[in-house]
């Protein structure tokens, strides 16, 4: 791997990545990336340069599972909700759901950072062992790479992210406090090995389960084109 190779599958998943943002697409960075620096080895070396096996048991294997297990834990959880407050007045459950939520969102953006400020420093770390700025036997990046890629995520998350949040906030599911706290609670895959992509299980990229459940326990549930 040299480093025009990972310039190049950098500048792929980056204008892959601005381009879902202005069209307000939610779409994966980390998929973004592996398929920019796949795609460019492809390009320089052709198919051979590419660890096949690794890039179906590490990205595509665990993508489609965190996804299916993503929804139906979301599914089973928002159903278990409405049917313990099903005797509880709405707007009482609404605030407590509301108080409960800026726990379950700290933990979500703790798992968030775990997971997806990692593959950055994975990158950047690449670029410094191609350039020979680190050594090839070194297991963790400088302190400046870690501090810099959690400054980054961040911030790009804080004033870029609101796009993607009215997206999947109200384009696709009316979205209550008590349907988005029990996907909130939900495991990240943040500390095993396999890349998954916050796509698949943070709490607001899984609204068909939250409507298939909430539907099930509530009679009018609104989702996109209802």
């Amino acid at each position: 791997m040299t480093l025009e190779l990972v310039f190049a599958g950098l500048v792929g998943g980056i204008v892959w990545n601005l381009l879902t943002w202005l069209l307000g697409i939610p779409s994966s960075s980390s998929h973004a990336l592996i398929g920019g620096i796949v795609g460019a080895m492809i390009a320089a070396v052709g198919g051979h340069g590419v660890i096949w096996s690794g890039l179906v048991s590490k990205v595509i294997i665990p993508a489609v599972v965190a996804a299916v297990l993503a929804t139906l834990v979301g599914a089973v959880g928002t159903w278990l909700v409405y049917r313990v407050t099903r005797g509880v007045p709405e707007q009482r459950s609404e605030q407590g759901f509301r108080r409960g939520q800026i726990g379950s969102a700290a933990l979500v953006s703790l798992a968030h950072g775990t997971n997806d400020a990692q593959k950055t420093m994975g990158v950047i770390f690449l670029a410094l062992m191609s350039y020979g700025a680190v050594s090839k036997t070194s297991t963790l990046p400088p302190l400046w790479v870690i501090v810099c890629c959690a400054a980054a995520i961040a911030a790009g998350t804080y004033f870029g992210g609101w796009r993607i949040i009215r997206t999947m906030g109200k384009g696709l599911v009316e979205i209550k406090p008590r349907r988005a706290w029990p996907p909130s609670r939900r495991l990240r895959p943040s500390f095993c090995c396999p890349p998954t992509s916050a796509m698949h299980c943070p709490p607001h990229r899984s609204p068909p389960d939250r409507c298939w459940a909430a539907g099930s326990a509530n009679p009018a549930p609104r989702c996109a084109g209802a």
